[in-house]
């Protein structure tokens, strides 16, 4: 016998039954009975002394009902009272020894907590079952015996379905459903939490007895925040009000206030002036490590230099954000972490499902880094929306870039659409921008300025056109002032330090005049230039692909002389 399907994890299939239509679902019965119809409680080593096969082989769903009726009375019993189920348990030994006896006897509580992966561990089912005799205690209301094994065994299978509907430990959901039941109605009545179904397993697990009261006061105050103009800056990442509400919700606006004023002494802090190209990271640190967030970054740059070392991840240099993320998002084991990424990558590119991402592996990256538990799923959903957004007459003008579907859809799956638009937006403001009228010959750059900093385009824009001033003055990169073109793209493609990106074009050009392969090149110097700015990670190889394209156009014209009675080889 399995337990329920994992399908029905949270915010998958959000119409699960209630404790009301729980008994008219097959897969409930299916539970209860055994493949041949008979029931599961009557197969065990200890069956009753009086026990009548024949009368017991079918199941009393009459008593089910009642034993689901008698739950729900004594939960709006509990309810009502506004007590919570804390304190010491005062049952009798007569309720002890009746609560082990009908434990003992049903089969299908100890299926329940059978396997490596128990759905409902015997420690979990005994402390719900005494919080439940409890609960009946204190309401005063008298538990009749004949229903005692079929409420056990509803609320074991409920205890199953919330384990799986939110995809939590059964150990984590089990007093929130003693005193509630099903909490399938969360979903539906809290749909905009969807997306971050920890917040449900939080409410289960630290406000069991009134879980709706909990949400509602967490709507309230995630309403109230997204309108203060004091935390206006946080409205492009709404996951924060959530955050502040949910961990201080009797003062979620002296929390953000906190996190203001410790982002703005990070960005101050000269031992952090790495990460100021990522400001995303001090939030994250004022938020997630609130006591001492410089103390997190310090750990953070140590993790960081460590990983960068490790020959395991030397794939990775050439893209240092993984390691910011490994570090920052799984501080605890990063390298553990990257692991996991780098097996996952493996597999990604071998599917043949992803055989159009191969030219762009940073994809199969992004899916692995951002989306470990599950990256073949989140790349389908990719496919899907890059196929959609092409065939939307409102992006036509992005068709001769596909790459921008991809990063819409990679970047922003939750509304790629919503951010095309603001992408349209933000480039028509660009171009209209007398700030950036030496772009205009250049359009790509506004692309890149909304896509790559949705944020503040325009502040990227003008970090650019600093770095640019700079490095053109700059007589390391002299030989470039001929070409700006050179000089834009450092600055417009490693805004983090585009004179680093320079240094290493210097090098590669060097290295590849005197790389005797490519030495029919070196008439033509520019082409060095554009294999080391274009083809950063492997410039020998654009030129070896390009050696050959040139082999194929001599050979294609040679095939044709001949067969027209032209100049024949040899």
């Amino acid at each position: 016998m399995q337990p329920p399907a994992k399908p029905m994890a949270c915010c998958g299939r959000a119409g699960l039954p209630g404790l009301n239509h729980l008994l008219s679902s097959s897969w409930v019965w299916d539970f209860i009975l055994g493949g041949d119809g008979s029931l599961l409680d009557q197969d065990n080593d200890l069956p009753p002394s009086n026990f009548d096969a024949a009368a017991e082989n079918k199941v009393d769903a009459e008593a089910y009902r009642r034993a689901a009726a008698f739950m729900t009375t004594v939960r709006e019993n509990q309810r009502m009272s506004g007590k919570t189920l804390r304190g010491l348990r005062r049952l009798s030994d007569e309720t002890h020894e009746s609560l082990s006896g009908a434990v003992r006897t049903s089969r299908l509580l100890a299926e329940l907590s059978k396997g490596s992966e128990e759905t409902v561990p015997a420690s979990v089912q005994q402390q719900a079952f005494e919080s439940f005799e409890e609960m009946c205690r204190r309401r005063k209301i008298s538990l009749p015996a004949d229903l005692r094994q079929p409420i056990y065994r509803l609320l074991a299978i409920e205890i199953a379905v919330n384990a799986s509907l939110f995809d939590a430990a059964a150990e984590n959901m089990s007093s929130a459903t003693v005193q509630n039941g099903v909490l399938d109605w969360m979903i539906e009545r809290f749909a905009e939490f969807r997306d971050t179904p920890g917040i449900f397993r939080h409410t289960a697990s630290n406000y069991p007895a009134d879980p709706a009261g909990f949400l509602e006061k967490m709507q309230q105050a995630v309403t109230e925040l997204k309108r203060d103009e004091r935390f206006a800056e946080f409205r492009d990442t709404p996951g924060i009000f959530r955050h502040a509400a949910i961990n201080n919700l009797t003062d979620p606006a002296g929390f953000l206030e906190k996190v203001q004023q410790s982002i703005t002494e990070l960005k101050q802090d000269e031992r952090l002036a790495e990460f100021r190209d990522m400001p995303g990271i001090f939030r994250r640190a004022a938020i997630n490590n609130p006591t001492d967030p410089a103390g997190f970054l310090e750990k953070v740059q140590q993790s960081i230099t460590e990983l960068k070392q490790d020959e395991r991840f030397a794939e990775f240099r050439d893209t240092p954000g993984i390691f910011r993320q490994a570090a920052v998002g799984n501080p605890r084991n990063p390298a553990g972490f990257l692991e996991k990424v780098q097996q996952a990558v493996t597999e990604l590119k071998r599917d043949e499902r992803f055989a159009e991402f191969r030219d762009t592996p940073g994809i199969f990256r992004r899916a692995a880094t951002n989306n470990l538990t599950d990256p073949a799923g989140f790349l389908e959903k990719v496919q899907q929306s890059i196929t959609e957004l092409k065939r939307d007459e409102r992006f036509a003008e992005f068709r001769d870039t596909p790459g921008i579907f991809r990063q819409a859809a990679i970047g922003n799956p939750t509304d790629p659409a919503g951010f095309l638009e603001k992408v349209q937006q933000s480039i028509t403001e660009l171009k209209r921008d007398e700030r950036f009228a030496e772009f205009r010959d250049t359009p790509g750059i506004f692309r890149q300025a909304a896509i790559g900093n949705p944020t503040d385009p325009a502040g990227f824009l003008e970090k650019m056109q600093q770095s640019i001033t700079e490095l053109k003055r700059d007589e390391r990169f002299a030989e470039f002032r001929d070409t700006p073109g050179i000089i834009r793209q450092a600055a417009s493609s490693n805004p983090a330090d585009p004179a680093g990106f320079l240094e290493k074009v210097l090098q590669t050009i060097t290295e590849l005049k005197q790389d005797e392969r490519f030495a029919e090149f070196r008439d033509t110097p520019g082409i060095f230039r554009q294999a080391a700015t274009s083809n950063p990670t492997d410039p020998a190889g654009f030129l070896a692909r390009l050696q050959a394209k040139k082999v194929g156009s001599y050979e294609a014209q040679v095939t044709s002389e001949d067969s027209s009675g032209g100049p024949q080889r040899g």
